[in-house]
C-alpha cells in the first residue's frame, strides 16, 4: 500500500515545495448597502484548479485598490481597500483603521494599485504594508495628483491576533507616481524589491529592498524615456525579468494616448534597462498590462481592444497583434462591459475586468501562453455573486521562485526554503521538448518540471541510483520552465529550461 501511494505523495511533496500560495485568494467589492447581490465576492484558487467563486454578504468597498495576502497554505490572512486592513473575519484588525479617510473614500481607496503586502524576510507571521498617499500640485500649469509620502507599516500577530505595530512611517517624501506599486522577488531567493515609477516629466524609478532588517531605499534610477502617468496598471512577468505599464496618458485638453512601458529587469541588481515605450496619440481608454504564465508574451487591454505582445521578437512593438474587440456586450445596467484591468491567476488564465463602473461580468484570457487569437479570451463569460468595481488585487510576483541559479546573489539557503546544493545537466537547452539528464551521484527519488509561476507540469519517479534520464515534455508549450530533483521531500536548486520550437 505504501509504495501506491508514493507517487501520490511524491506529487503533493513538489507542489508544496513549488507552488507556495499567498496570492490565492483575491477580494472584489461593490459600493451601497449590502444586499445579495452588492457585497463582496470572493475569488478562491487553492483548490489548484480555477477560482471557487463565493460572496461574503457584508459591504467592503473596493473602488480601484485591492490587495491581499495569504499563508503558503493559501488561507487568507489579512487584505485592505488602502482605507482600513482586515484580517480573515473581515474585522477591521487593531490599528488596522483609516490608512486615508474614510469620509473622503468612502467605497475603497481611489489610488489604483496603491498598496501592498509583502511577507517580512525570515519571519512568519509578519507583513510589511506599502501605501501610498495623495498628493495634489501642478504641472504644466494643470492640476494633477502624485503620491506623497511612500508609507510602509509593519503587520503582525500579537497574542494570536493581527495588529499594525508600526504604522505609516514615510519612506520617501518626494513626489511619486499615484499607484501602479509593482513588487518582485529578488534572486537570492528570500528578499522583495517593491519598484515605485516616475511622475510627470520624469524618467526617475524608486526601488526598495525588503529584506530581514526591513524595508530600504536602493536606488533612484533613470532609465529610458520621460515616462508617461494616466489611467492604467503595472505588472512584473511571472519570471520577474520584465516589467510593463500601461497608461492612457494626458491633462485636459491636453492630446490623449496611450503609452505603453516595457523594460528588462535584473532580480539580483535591480536594475530597469531596455526601455520599449511605445505610444498610440489619440487613441484608447482605461485598461490594463498583464503577462503569460511563461513570461513571453504581454497583454493590454485598451477599453475596446485587447493586444499581445511577443516579447522574444526583434521587434516588440512590430509584434502587436489584435486578440479581441469588444464584441458590444451590454449588461442588464445597460454599462459597457469592455476590457479593463487584466490579472493572472494561479491557474495560469488571465482575467479581465470590466470598464462598467458596476458589472457582474468577467472575461478570461484561457491560454494565455499561445500566441495571437489561439490565446482563447472570452468575453464577459463569468457571472459574478456581486456586482463589483475596478479594482483587481495587487499582489507582488514571485512567490513561487526560488534562488536565480548562477547569479551573484544565488547565495542564501534557509531552514523554510531548504535545497539541496546539487548541479546536473540538461541537453539540448532550449529544446523542443525532448531533454537528456545526467544526474549527480546518489539516490534520488523523482525529477519535476515548474513553470516561472511554481505551476507543477510534470513528474517524473526514478529508481533509486539512475544516472542518465530522458524526459518527454513535448505536450509543453513553448516558454521557460524550472527542473529540480527531489530527494527525501527537499528539492535540489532548480536548473533553468527553455523549451522552444
Amino acid at each position: 500500500m505504501k509504495k501506491a501511494l508514493f507517487p501520490i505523495t511524491l506529487v503533493f511533496t513538489a507542489l508544496s515545495l513549488f507552488a507556495q500560495k499567498e496570492d490565492n485568494v483575491w477580494l472584489f467589492g461593490d459600493v451601497g448597502e449590502p444586499d445579495s447581490t452588492r457585497a463582496t465576492t470572493i475569488f478562491d484558487f487553492s483548490g489548484g484548479g480555477g477560482p471557487e467563486i463565493n460572496s461574503l454578504y457584508k459591504f467592503i468597498g473596493f473602488y480601484v485598490c485591492s490587495t491581499t495576502i495569504s499563508d503558503e497554505e493559501g488561507d487568507l490572512q489579512l487584505y485592505s481597500n488602502g482605507v482600513h486592513i482586515y484580517n480573515n473575519q473581515h474585522e477591521i484588525i487593531e490599528n488596522g483603521e483609516e490608512f486615508v479617510s474614510p469620509e473622503e473614500f468612502p467605497v475603497g481607496y481611489a489610488m489604483r494599485q496603491g498598496a501592498m503586502f509583502f511577507p517580512y524576510p525570515g519571519q512568519h507571521d509578519k507583513y510589511l504594508y506599502c501605501h501610498g498617499d495623495f498628493v495634489y500640485y501642478y504641472f504644466d500649469g494643470h492640476l494633477v495628483n502624485g503620491c506623497s509620502p511612500l508609507t510602509y507599516s509593519v503587520v503582525e500577530k500579537d497574542n494570536g491576533a493581527w495588529k499594525v505595530t508600526e504604522k505609516k512611517m514615510t519612506l520617501t517624501q518626494d513626489t511619486v507616481l499615484s499607484g501602479h506599486f509593482t513588487g518582485v522577488r529578488h534572486a537570492n531567493g528570500r528578499d522583495w524589491w517593491f519598484i515605485v515609477p516616475p511622475t510627470f516629466g520624469s524618467n526617475r524609478f524608486q526601488k526598495y529592498l525588503i529584506d530581514p532588517s526591513g524595508i530600504h531605499l536602493y536606488d533612484k534610477q533613470e532609465v529610458g524615456q520621460i515616462y508617461n502617468p494616466g489611467l492604467g496598471q503595472g505588472a512584473v512577468s511571472p519570471d520577474g525579468e520584465w516589467v510593463a505599464y500601461y497608461n492612457y496618458f494626458g491633462i485636459f485638453p491636453v492630446s490623449i494616448g496611450i503609452s505603453i512601458d516595457i523594460y528588462r529587469f535584473d532580480r539580483c541588481t535591480g536594475q530597469l534597462s531596455d526601455h520599449n515605450q511605445i505610444i498610440y496619440e489619440n487613441q484608447g481608454g482605461r485598461g490594463g498590462a498583464a503577462f503569460s504564465p511563461n513570461s513571453r508574451f504581454l497583454y493590454i487591454s485598451a477599453s475596446d481592444y485587447l493586444y499581445q505582445y511577443d516579447l522574444w521578437a526583434d521587434d516588440i512593438p512590430a509584434s502587436r497583434v489584435t486578440v479581441a474587440q469588444w464584441d458590444g456586450f451590454i449588461d442588464e445596467q445597460g454599462n459597457a462591459v469592455r476590457f479593463h484591468s487584466l490579472k493572472l491567476g494561479p491557474d495560469g488564465k488571465i482575467y479581465i475586468g470590466s470598464t462598467a463602473g458596476l458589472s457582474r461580468f468577467m472575461g478570461i484570457i484561457e491560454n494565455p501562453n499561445l500566441p495571437g487569437i489561439d490565446c482563447s479570451v472570452k468575453q464577459h463569460s463569468i457571472y459574478l455573486p456581486t456586482y463589483i468595481r475596478w479594482a483587481m488585487p495587487n499582489h507582488p510576483v514571485g512567490f513561487n521562485l526560488g534562488p536565480l541559479e548562477g547569479s551573484p546573489c544565488d547565495t542564501i539557503l534557509t531552514a523554510s526554503e531548504e535545497k539541496i546544493a546539487e548541479s546536473f545537466s540538461l541537453y539540448p537547452n532550449p529544446s523542443a521538448g525532448t531533454v537528456s539528464m545526467a544526474l549527480p551521484d546518489g539516490s534520488w527519488d523523482a525529477v519535476q518540471v515548474t513553470t516561472a509561476a511554481g505551476q507543477l507540469v510534470h513528474a517524473t519517479l526514478l529508481k533509486g541510483e539512475s544516472r542518465n534520464v530522458e524526459l518527454n515534455l513535448t505536450n509543453l508549450p513553448d516558454g521557460l520552465y524550472f527542473v529540480s530533483l527531489i530527494k527525501d521531500g527537499i528539492s535540489s536548486v532548480p536548473t533553468k529550461l527553455v523549451i522552444t520550437r
